[in-house]
C-alpha cells in the first residue's frame, strides 16, 4: 500500500503519479493536506498499535509518497 500526500489542487506530479499505480495496479490512498483540516477523525490504540485516520489503518501502509502538503487556496 501507498501512501500519497499531496495538496489537492494544481498539483499534476501527484496526478501523473496515480496515473502510473493505477495502470500497474498498486494499492494506495491520496491524503490532501486540506483533508486533515476539514474533519478527520483519528483513532490511536496504544493497546494494539494501531493508527487510523477516517476507516484508513496506517498499518497496512509500506511506502508513504510525500509531495507538498498544503497550500492556501485548497
Amino acid at each position: 500500500m501507498v501512501l500519497i500526500i499531496s495538496q489537492s489542487r494544481n498539483e499534476p506530479t501527484t496526478d501523473l503519479i496515480i496515473d502510473w499505480l493505477l495502470f500497474f495496479e498498486v494499492p494506495f490512498k491520496r491524503i490532501n493536506g486540506s483533508d486533515f483540516i476539514e474533519g478527520f477523525q483519528f483513532e490511536i490504540d496504544n493497546n494494539c498499535c494501531k493508527v487510523v485516520i477516517d476507516g484508513f489503518n496506517f498499518n497496512q501502509v509500506q511506502v508513504i509518497w510525500f509531495r507538498r502538503w498544503l497550500t492556501i487556496e485548497d
